[in-house]
């Protein structure tokens, strides 16, 4: 009960704040140690990195895996009906999610360094 009651939450957010996650390896998700072929499949089925816990793709569709069904984040159908989308993310590892993430429609404004704001003009 107290699980859904926060899951329904997520209906009416006004704002988000979240970060992206970097190109897929051990050493970038290390909390995924258990899940060594996740992560394989993951890269094979061409995902960037990850909003949420969400792995993407170049084309801004959700990586399908073992981790969707178990995953507990607002789905991304959701994510992208909040009105105000705050992303803090940066670093050489994360322009790809960023990118996607930007032509997704789920960066409404983006915190982040020079060197990867640069890394994401075209």
């Amino acid at each position: 009960k107290a699980v859904n009651s926060t899951l329904e939450l997520w209906n009416h957010l006004d704002i988000v704040i979240f970060s992206t996650g970097p190109e897929l390896s051990m050493e970038k998700y290390p909390q995924l140690a258990a899940f060594k072929d996740l992560l394989i499949e993951a890269s094979k089925e061409g995902a960037v990195g990850d909003i949420l816990g969400h792995f993407i793709n170049e084309k801004g569709t959700e990586v399908p895996g073992y981790l969707v069904d178990r995953l507990v984040a607002i789905p991304l159908e959701l994510l992208r009906l909040v009105p105000t989308k705050i992303c803090i993310s940066g670093g050489n590892a994360k322009i790809r999610s960023l990118k996607t993430s930007l032509k997704m429609g789920m960066v409404d404004v983006l915190v982040s360094d020079f060197e990867t704001c640069l890394g994401l003009i075209p």
